[in-house]
């Protein structure tokens, strides 16, 4: 539920359990914990929007890296890299810093290079829409159209394992996610080609959150339907 004092709780709890899971003794067990207090620290530092705590949770990730190795256990290293990514992206995100981004788009890239989509086709297109979030937000930092097309082509291939039959939720997160880019590139671009395609996806996406219950994305899902919607009706009319 995101409240402060049960992460605070947790953090507490994962620092006591590294003070009888030392490296030496337990390794994997010390790489763990210290996986689950970046997590924890991560998800603490979002809710305080406090960069300390964010930067903290990022060197913790590279800690157990130091055990998780890419060669001897490739998933907990995809795991913890992940990990990592989302809080750099978070950092990237809140306080605009490219650098973050920048490596958290690397970070995901490397992870996907051991994540086959034959065997962990779930954990890949997680990674994928996790790869466009970055990407995006990094292209609008950076108002670099490149970014934001190499983000949709990320969207659309998570969207090729996350269907609307398969998972719906996820489906309909990265439909909005796609439509978000879409329209701010024919901003850009001043092209509106594929607009109405999209937007019909996007109010279907819609469609099922509010079914779901989900009201906070249905809320989001109105906003970026009536933002592209701006774009579009802009780019009939003309300057």
């Amino acid at each position: 539920d995101g409240a402060t004092l049960r992460l605070e709780e947790a953090v507490r709890a994962y620092r006591a359990a590294l003070e009888v899971w030392d490296r030496d003794k337990y390794p994997l067990d010390w790489a763990m914990a210290l996986n689950n207090l970046g997590a924890a620290l991560r998800q603490l530092g979002a809710n305080k929007v406090d960069r300390k705590l964010l930067e903290e949770s990022v060197a913790v990730f590279r800690l157990s890296l130091q055990e998780r190795v890419r060669t001897r256990n490739p998933l907990a290293w995809t795991s913890t890299q992940s990990n990592m990514a989302i809080a750099l992206t978070w950092i990237g995100e809140l306080f605009e810093d490219q650098a973050a981004l920048r490596e958290a788009v690397k970070t995901y890239r490397l992870v996907l290079e051991e994540l086959p989509v034959d065997r962990l086709p779930g954990r890949w297109a997680d990674t994928q829409n996790n790869l466009g979030s970055a990407l995006q937000r990094l292209g609008e930092i950076e108002s670099s159209t490149d970014r934001l097309n190499e983000a949709a082509a990320a969207y659309r291939k998570g969207l090729s394992i996350n269907t609307r039959s398969q998972m719906p939720l996820a489906w309909a997160v990265t439909i909005l996610n796609l439509t978000q880019v879409v329209g701010e590139i024919a901003r850009r671009t001043k092209n509106s080609t594929g607009l109405d395609e999209i937007l019909t996806t996007a109010r279907d996406a819609r469609e099922l959150l509010n079914e779901r219950g989900n009201a906070q994305q249905v809320a989001r899902a109105d906003l970026v339907i009536a933002t592209v919607i701006k774009v579009k009706e802009g780019l009939a009319t003309g300057p």
